[in-house]
């Protein structure tokens, strides 16, 4: 059963009070080309070929019926970064294809085709977590399929900015909701698959929670909006190629070029 304490998934499609009528509709930044290693990675060229072949993102119910990803195999090493652009600044995950490949895959498809860009933060509980991914808004709903839940590592709630999977409380009901913890929150460990980490925009994180109301009902201080998500794919810095001269060691940091794939 789902506590309130909990970043459910509603299943009605009725609009929570909590949720801003009428939000203004942001300009959305083009998303940069992809980089070398983005666009040879194997995952990412899987998840196209899915993505061109079965979505349609002229229908106007598309973003309700998105194929499922197939289950893929991450290469070693490789790091893969999502960028999570919106109205108060950016955010940098980094995914964890270790701890939750389904779920990694799902956001890796989900940002090529397009379907977060313009949606909102519906749900922001001051000190507890911001909830975004519903495709109509309202905490309802999913892209087109469910995922079970995924604990390979025990992945833990342990920090802010941590990534994770909203549900309804039943098996087999991830989707395309997630949330972004605001601190700690073990509680959740072992009911929602964690599968990313805050790697940079804490402080935009920060200005998301301070749209939020302080329990569910309440009407939301301001508006938080995701307006483009992007994709980033990192390659161990023994396989990355350097240019003369350059120092080796280190892998590039998060920012940087790659692409949302639309």
């Amino acid at each position: 059963m789902v506590t309130a304490a909990l970043p459910a998934q509603k299943p009605a499609p009725a609009r929570p009070s909590s949720t801003p009528a009428n939000a203004p509709a942001a300009a959305a930044p083009p998303a940069p080309a992809d980089d070398a290693a983005t666009a040879k990675d194997p995952v990412v060229q899987a998840l196209d070929r899915l993505r061109k072949t079965q979505v349609n993102t002229k229908r106007a119910d598309w973003k309700t019926s998105v194929p499922a990803p197939p289950a893929v195999r991450f290469p070693a090493g490789r790091t893969y970064f999502w960028h999570v652009v919106t109205n108060h600044g950016t955010l940098v995950v980094q995914l964890l294809p270790d701890a939750a490949p389904q779920h990694v895959a799902s956001t890796l498809l989900l940002s090529r085709c397009g379907f977060y860009d313009g949606l909102l933060f519906p749900r922001i509980l001051k000190g507890f977590m911001a909830q975004s991914g519903s495709p109509t808004n309202d905490q309802s709903g999913n892209a087109g399929y469910t995922l079970d839940g995924e604990f390979l590592t025990g992945a833990k709630h342990d920090a802010a900015g941590t990534l994770s999977a909203a549900n309804s409380g039943q098996p087999h009901s991830d989707g395309s909701q997630f949330f972004l913890t605001f601190g700690p929150t073990p509680h959740l460990d072992g009911k929602h698959t964690v599968y990313g980490r805050t790697v940079e925009g804490l402080e935009v994180l920060t200005k998301i929670e301070a749209c939020g109301a302080t329990k569910d009902g309440e009407p939301l201080a301001g508006v938080a909006q995701i307006l483009r998500t992007w994709i980033r794919v990192v390659e161990p810095p023994a396989a990355a190629k350097q240019k003369p001269g350059a120092a080796g060691g280190k892998a590039p940091a998060p920012g940087g070029s790659g692409s949302s794939g639309k």
